[in-house]
């Protein structure tokens, strides 16, 4: 009868901490509270600039004759054969089960499906309108960010919400009176933008323990295969011009390579709320070249609806007092 305790004391001693009940993390708060000064400016101006230009690279590659799938396959692939050839030593991790998982679901959620929808939604709305729904995406990280981390937002980021939620609704409003492709095309854009809050929120621990090179370079892996059999079979019905692929290379060093890089870095050090706010200077790129330089043309409403939504970052980039103080 002695004995049984003692058993089962040394059995427990010798168990792993945790074992059989890791949890996947779907957030976390991000290193500094501080406003965010030259450096994070610095890596939020990537995504505004790359990403800001990605809707009209992505609409000169359709308009060339190449299918959207085979544009995103090609993107991911040029991004991650980029990648992998930086001259950058890896440390060596032994990846758990739910680490490989979350790479895994990263590389579908934030690379393979939102991409995938902009590319077919881009075919029946503008690449200006594209680029100025985008603006909204912080909206949705922060909800997440909320509900992932169980915090309410701060008063200056629920502020900034409400202005960037009334210019998400002028902007794609005179697009989705009637329920056409146009406004089919919209909400494959919604729900592309909750990808990527989806995936502001889910990179952070992830890249706060391995770094972003490690974490990216397997999400652009991912997102490769992942697009792979949509991409081939887009072969046989695209064009083979040479400018879609110009078009496509540019598009898979800045916007998939560097761009997500940048992103996951600024997010693990500020967190996935101040991080996507940057996202509210994307539509100013998206319009200009969209506007300027495609000609295409552009409703007074949506452009009342992007100043709504560039106010709100006036009230997002700033220190997190909220959070200093836990």
């Amino acid at each position: 009868m002695s004995q049984e305790p003692e058993n089962n004391e040394h059995e427990n001693l010798n168990r792993k901490p945790n074992q059989g009940k890791r949890k996947f993390q779907f957030s976390a708060k991000g290193k500094s509270s501080k406003a965010m000064g030259l450096p994070e400016w610095g890596l939020g101006l990537m995504p505004v600039v790359f990403w800001g230009t990605a809707f009209y690279f992505v609409a000169e590659a359709l308009d060339g004759g190449m299918n959207p799938g085979t544009i995103v396959w090609l993107r991911m692939t040029f991004a991650f054969v980029f990648f992998a050839l930086i001259p950058i030593k890896i440390p060596k991790h032994k990846l758990d089960f739910h680490d490989k998982a979350s790479i895994t679901i990263l590389g579908i959620v934030s690379l393979a499906l939102p991409l995938t929808l902009f590319a077919i939604a881009q075919q029946w709305i503008a690449s200006s309108l594209a680029g100025m729904l985008v603006g909204a995406q912080p909206i949705f990280a922060t909800i997440l960010a909320s509900l992932f981390l169980k915090t309410a937002p701060s008063r200056k980021n629920v502020i900034g919400l409400c202005f960037g939620l009334g210019g998400l609704v002028a902007t794609a409003l005179p697009n989705v009176t009637d329920f056409d492709a146009e406004a089919l095309g919209v909400v494959l854009v919604m729900i592309a933008l909750v990808c990527y809050a989806f995936s502001y929120n889910f990179s952070i621990p992830l890249t706060q323990k391995y770094g972003s090179y490690f974490v990216n370079l397997r999400m652009l892996f991912v997102g490769s295969i992942v697009t792979a059999p949509y991409g081939i079979y887009g072969m046989f019905q695209t064009q083979h011009n040479l400018l879609p692929y110009i078009a496509v290379i540019i598009l898979g060093i800045g916007a998939t390579a560097i761009t997500p890089h940048a992103a996951n870095l600024l997010s693990a050090r500020v967190g996935a709320t101040r991080a996507s706010s940057v996202n509210f200077l994307i539509p100013l790129v998206a319009l200009y070249m969209g506007h300027f330089i495609r000609d295409e043309t552009t409703h007074w409403l949506a452009l009342v609806g992007l100043g709504l939504i560039l106010i709100g970052i006036a009230s997002m980039g700033g220190a997190d007092t909220r959070h200093a103080q836990q």
